[in-house]
């Protein structure tokens, strides 16, 4: 039984990283078309984009979560490698940081 939680412990890790990693090589501006959360991540794809994106955000400086603000219709801007995603609701801006694996 051990064994089988390490299995799938080092299985979610592994792709944890993955994911991370296509985010992080990502260019992303565009419209949120879908939006879930699961296992502390947000994951999320783009209108006109087949990709599925995952991450792990921080809180940001106004004590507010990436899932409490982000709907579909919002936009999303993130540059390549960058450590800011940012988050355009009507006319604010929010900035959010996240967890690198």
């Amino acid at each position: 039984m051990i064994c089988c939680i390490i299995v799938h412990k080092n299985y979610l890790n592994k792709k944890a990283r993955q994911n991370y990693s296509i985010f992080h090589q990502a260019h992303l501006d565009g419209e949120i078309e879908a939006i879930r959360a699961g296992l502390g991540r947000v994951y999320f794809s783009l209108k006109n984009d087949p990709q599925e994106y995952a991450f792990h955000p921080k809180i940001n400086t106004n004590q507010q979560t990436f899932t409490q603000l982000a709907e579909k219709g919002d936009r999303i801007f993130k540059a390549k490698e960058s450590k800011i995603i940012q988050l355009f609701k009507g006319q604010k801006t929010y900035k959010f940081t996240f967890h690198h694996f």
